[in-house]
């Protein structure tokens, strides 16, 4: 049993990180000179500045707007002071630094409270601070004095949009298409409140209703990879894999060579390799990473998912290099050191991982998982005292809120024996993390030990239900419908640890014998036929599989294989010669079958089996005396063997009519 945690991911995909939507949020506004006394309640054309987009505003900001600047104070006296705070709020919209444009438009206003082309401007510096709310109140008046003005309304609508308030944008955007059935800029602004309807309902896992709102955007802006890749992804989500790989094909034809594309076609890549994952495709999984790196090596996400698969598939060598990139790109990454620390434990480099640990508890002082895995590497090495308190100190600490604590103090006291103790643990473990499969395996196991069946049983199933795949409680739990007969049950569960480890002869084995066991003889030599293209020369197989030709009547398959078997493996020479008797006698030959069981009792004079059969058919052939010395010789070898019992009497009785008196 791993005594070290299993780390969830870090990262989200990247769709969630970056797909957001990519619809040209433009606006562009116009202003008059603060000067002409007219423009306030008249909105023409002429003097008007165009400004840049409040997107291209937002896209480009510098590290300029990080330096401490104020607006500069000016006399109340100053008659031009409300021009001049124009003047500078424009400036700083230009300039993107939207907080100082806020404050300077406040100020116009403060002196000049009726004027509109503030009140517009500061509409717009309000979305630049990202206070839509605010946006939307002076946006809103300013459009009712230019209702005509298509700018306006779009840049309404983009606060509309951010607030939420979708079906208003979607109604009023719709409406303004109609009037300008041609306006590219209107139609992606339409596609972008569908977009953003459809993260929405992505966020709630609403994946069916997010792709019709998503296919409703790509209507309003065609060919936009972006669109395509974010359906693929909710085709993802709901197992629709072969719709989420057209989507993702789309997308990336559409994004195409351009370098400037290579960071969103980085993320479909790695889309794709998660939904490979899902389809267990674990090569083209990590082509498509690989693809994904080539476009942006730089995104720690796409390293952590390798170095995941990697780990997962036991290639622990690239996992480790996969998840030092991930430090490289990010030297504080505490994910990725966690799990480079439990890659070099299963290296069985333990000082690494205990100086890894030690370097996590510098950058988090609390982090629980370093200090229980610390504990437990010291426990490995023989420390047990000192581990055992260490972990009792880690509960202290945490108020008895550390399930990995409790979770591996009661390893440690199953080791010891002290199984109530263990239980009370694991039982505080899963009411801390009831997702944790290991602890339920583990109170199964303790159960288990304590012949509390049903209650192991019920503990196994949990944690197949966390874990379809937990390989300990498929194991156990099958054994235990084996041991209680219930073999159906038991067939399923080797099945599916078959599918897990298809090499595991024994668990093959096992299940071809639980067919024969409910009289399913034919998928049982299904099974060993399967079992034997492998090991041909399986001697527990043959044996069986010459078995199970004999209860289907194919005697002489069964004769065939039986005797290659007493010929190839001398061990296994007085079993297959018992059965090879069984044959003969079952045939009518007696002859041939006494002198198979004969020989059986000479190279075995141990076996119950065999001396049954040579008893029977000495019985059969009338040597009634010979029956009688065979079947008490299976007693005193077992002497609970009821079947040998009543042969006996059986025998006693022929004896009886044989002779005239009784045997005793």
């Amino acid at each position: 049993m791993a005594i070290f945690n299993s780390m969830s991911k870090l990262y989200n995909s990247y769709n969630d990180k970056n797909l957001k939507a990519k619809a040209s949020n433009s606006f562009v506004d116009k202003f008059q000179s603060p000067s002409d006394k007219n423009s306030d309640s008249k909105q023409s054309s002429s003097g008007y500045k165009k400004i840049p987009t409040f997107e291209e505003l937002k896209a480009s900001k510098t590290d300029e707007t990080k330096k401490k600047e104020v607006v500069p104070m000016l006399l109340s006296s100053d008659k031009n002071a409300d021009a001049t705070y124009f003047k500078l709020g424009i400036e700083y919209i230009q300039q993107k630094k939207f907080d100082l444009a806020v404050q300077a438009l406040e100020n116009v206003i403060k002196i000049r409270p009726d004027s509109a082309k503030a009140k517009t401007q500061l509409g717009i510096a309000y979305l630049g601070v990202e206070n839509y709310e605010k946006a939307i109140q002076f946006l809103k008046n300013s459009v009712k004095l230019a209702p005509s003005d298509i700018e306006l309304k779009l840049n309404l609508n983009t606060a509309y949009i951010k607030t939420g308030k979708i079906d208003i944008a979607l109604k009023e955007l719709i409406t303004l298409l109609k009037l300008h059935p041609d306006n590219d800029k209107i139609k992606k602004k339409i596609s972008s409140a569908y977009y953003a309807e459809g993260n929405n309902f992505r966020k709630a896992h609403e994946y069916e209703k997010a792709i019709e709102c998503y296919t409703k955007s790509g209507k309003y802006e065609k060919d936009s990879p972006v669109i395509y890749n974010t359906i693929g992804v909710c085709y993802k989500e709901i197992g629709h894999f072969e719709k989420a790989a057209e989507f993702f094909d789309k997308s990336l034809k559409l994004y195409g060579s351009s370098t400037n594309t290579q960071p969103k076609k980085a993320g479909t890549y790695l889309n794709f390799a998660q939904l490979e994952v899902s389809r267990n495709n674990i090569n083209g999984a990590i082509e498509y990473y690989k693809k994904a790196m080539s476009m942006d090596n730089s995104n720690p996400s796409i390293h952590f998912e390798l170095g995941e698969l990697y780990y997962k598939q036991k290639e622990y060598d690239l996992a480790e290099e996969k998840y030092s990139d991930v430090i490289t790109l990010q030297p504080e990454n505490i994910q990725a050191l966690l799990n480079l620390a439990q890659v070099s434990a299963f290296k069985n480099n333990v000082e690494r991982a205990s100086e890894i640990y030690k370097q996590i508890l510098e950058i988090e002082p609390d982090n629980s998982t370093s200090m229980v895995n610390l504990a437990l590497i010291a426990y490995k090495k023989g420390q047990k005292d000192y581990a055992f308190i260490q972990l009792k100190k880690i509960l202290k600490e945490t108020k008895g809120n550390n399930y990995l604590a409790h979770k591996y103090l009661g390893i440690m006291n199953l080791d010891k024996g002290l199984i109530d103790d263990a239980i009370e643990n694991f039982m505080m473990a899963v009411e801390s993390n009831p997702n944790d499969a290991d602890a339920y395996v583990n109170l199964g196991v303790c159960f288990h030990r304590m012949n509390n069946l049903e209650r192991a049983m019920e503990e196994y199933a949990q944690a197949i239900e966390i874990d379809p795949d937990n390989i300990t409680a498929l194991k156990n739990l099958a054994l235990l419908y084996y041991d209680a007969d219930k073999i159906e049950d038991s067939i399923e569960l080797y099945e599916r640890i078959l599918e897990i480890e298809p090499d595991n002869k024994n668990i093959a084995k096992t299940i071809a014998n639980a067919y024969r066991k409910v009289g399913e003889v034919d998928k049982s030599i299904d099974m060993y036929n399967r079992f034997m293209e492998k090991y041909p020369d399986d001697p527990e197989s043959m044996l069986n599989l010459g078995i199970s030709y004999f209860e289907k009547n194919k005697l002489i398959k069964a004769i065939e294989i039986l005797t290659e078997l007493a010929t190839k493996h001398k061990s296994y020479t007085p079993m297959a010669t018992c059965q090879l008797s069984k044959i003969y006698h079952k045939n009518g030959q007696l002859n041939k079958a006494f002198e198979f069981a004969k020989k059986a009792a000479l190279l075995d004079i141990k076996s119950p089996e065999i001396f049954i059969q040579y008893g029977k058919i000495s019985l059969d052939m009338g040597n009634v005396d010979k029956a009688i010395d065979c079947f008490n010789r299976v007693l005193s070898l077992s002497p609970e063997n009821r079947y040998a019992s009543i042969l006996l009497d059986s025998a006693k009785k022929k004896y009886e009519d044989k002779y005239g008196y009784s045997y005793d």
